[in-house]
Protein backbone atom coordinates (compact mmCIF):
# COMPACT_ATOMS: atom_id res chain seq x y z
CA UNK A 1 0.00 0.00 0.00
CA UNK A 2 0.84 3.59 -0.82
CA UNK A 3 0.82 4.18 2.88
CA UNK A 4 3.46 1.94 3.95
CA UNK A 5 6.31 3.07 1.28
CA UNK A 6 7.03 6.04 3.10
CA UNK A 7 8.00 3.67 6.33
CA UNK A 8 10.13 1.81 4.39
CA UNK A 9 11.82 4.75 3.35
CA UNK A 10 12.68 6.09 6.33
CA UNK A 11 13.55 2.66 7.86
CA UNK A 12 16.16 2.42 5.01
CA UNK A 13 17.29 5.63 5.14
CA UNK A 14 18.28 5.52 8.76
CA UNK A 15 19.34 2.10 8.35
CA UNK A 16 18.44 0.75 11.87
CA UNK A 17 14.19 -0.29 13.09
CA UNK A 18 14.31 0.65 16.79
CA UNK A 19 14.98 -2.74 18.76
CA UNK A 20 13.27 -3.05 22.49
CA UNK A 21 15.46 -3.26 25.39
CA UNK A 22 13.99 -6.79 26.13
CA UNK A 23 11.19 -8.69 24.26
CA UNK A 24 7.51 -8.67 26.49
CA UNK A 25 6.43 -11.96 27.94
CA UNK A 26 2.51 -12.05 27.22
CA UNK A 27 1.01 -12.26 30.87
CA UNK A 28 0.47 -15.11 32.57
CA UNK A 29 2.32 -17.45 30.13
CA UNK A 30 4.55 -20.36 31.08
CA UNK A 31 7.94 -20.79 29.94
CA UNK A 32 8.18 -24.50 28.38
CA UNK A 33 11.74 -24.24 26.94
CA UNK A 34 14.61 -22.01 26.77
CA UNK A 35 18.00 -22.65 24.06
CA UNK A 36 20.52 -20.76 23.61
CA UNK A 37 22.49 -22.70 20.54
CA UNK A 38 24.87 -21.17 18.05
CA UNK A 39 23.85 -21.12 14.37
CA UNK A 40 26.12 -20.34 11.54
CA UNK A 41 28.09 -18.44 13.91
CA UNK A 42 25.45 -16.14 15.17
CA UNK A 43 23.81 -16.76 18.90
CA UNK A 44 20.82 -17.67 19.21
CA UNK A 45 18.35 -16.84 22.56
CA UNK A 46 14.78 -18.54 21.92
CA UNK A 47 12.59 -19.01 24.76
CA UNK A 48 8.89 -20.94 24.18
CA UNK A 49 6.19 -19.87 26.48
CA UNK A 50 2.74 -21.47 26.73
CA UNK A 51 -0.55 -19.45 27.39
CA UNK A 52 -3.93 -20.57 27.96
CA UNK A 53 -5.62 -17.36 26.43
CA UNK A 54 -6.66 -17.68 23.03
CA UNK A 55 -4.67 -17.34 19.60
CA UNK A 56 -6.87 -13.81 19.25
CA UNK A 57 -6.30 -12.28 22.78
CA UNK A 58 -2.38 -13.10 22.32
CA UNK A 59 -2.12 -11.24 19.10
CA UNK A 60 -3.86 -8.12 19.69
CA UNK A 61 -1.76 -7.95 22.78
CA UNK A 62 1.51 -8.60 21.10
CA UNK A 63 0.26 -6.30 17.92
CA UNK A 64 -0.09 -3.32 20.97
CA UNK A 65 3.46 -4.43 22.96
CA UNK A 66 5.49 -4.28 19.56
CA UNK A 67 6.57 -1.43 17.52
CA UNK A 68 4.03 -0.43 14.92
CA UNK A 69 4.87 -2.27 11.48
CA UNK A 70 7.02 -5.23 13.42
CA UNK A 71 4.61 -8.02 12.17
CA UNK A 72 5.96 -9.87 9.29
CA UNK A 73 3.45 -12.45 8.94
CA UNK A 74 -0.03 -13.86 9.18
CA UNK A 75 -1.26 -16.96 8.94
CA UNK A 76 -4.51 -19.17 8.74
CA UNK A 77 -5.82 -22.29 8.06
CA UNK A 78 -8.17 -25.06 9.03
CA UNK A 79 -5.51 -26.70 11.29
CA UNK A 80 -3.24 -23.85 12.88
CA UNK A 81 -2.74 -19.95 12.82
CA UNK A 82 0.25 -18.11 13.02
CA UNK A 83 1.83 -14.67 13.12
CA UNK A 84 5.26 -13.12 13.11
CA UNK A 85 6.80 -10.29 13.95
CA UNK A 86 10.40 -8.79 13.51
CA UNK A 87 12.71 -5.78 15.02
CA UNK A 88 15.95 -5.43 13.26
CA UNK A 89 19.09 -3.02 13.98
CA UNK A 90 22.67 -3.75 12.50
CA UNK A 91 23.66 -7.26 13.26
CA UNK A 92 20.58 -8.14 16.39
CA UNK A 93 17.34 -9.45 15.38
CA UNK A 94 14.17 -10.06 17.83
CA UNK A 95 11.26 -11.93 16.82
CA UNK A 96 8.34 -13.06 18.23
CA UNK A 97 6.12 -16.12 16.33
CA UNK A 98 2.88 -16.83 17.86
CA UNK A 99 1.50 -20.29 16.78
CA UNK A 100 -2.19 -21.97 17.92
CA UNK A 101 -2.36 -25.77 16.40
CA UNK A 102 -5.77 -27.15 16.32
CA UNK A 103 -6.85 -29.76 19.01
CA UNK A 104 -4.09 -28.27 21.41
CA UNK A 105 -5.31 -26.33 24.29
CA UNK A 106 -2.39 -23.63 24.26
CA UNK A 107 -1.07 -21.01 22.53
CA UNK A 108 2.57 -21.16 21.56
CA UNK A 109 4.58 -18.00 21.88
CA UNK A 110 8.55 -17.35 20.89
CA UNK A 111 10.71 -14.84 21.41
CA UNK A 112 14.30 -14.90 20.06
CA UNK A 113 16.68 -12.98 20.13
CA UNK A 114 20.02 -13.41 16.92
CA UNK A 115 23.07 -11.37 17.29
CA UNK A 116 26.48 -12.01 15.68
Amino acid sequence: TSAAAPMATATAATGATVLMTKLPVYPGATLAAAETPTVNGKHVVSDVYTAKDSFDKVYAWYENALPAHAETGHEKDQSQESADFMMTAGTTQQSVSILKTGGVEVTNITLTVTTE
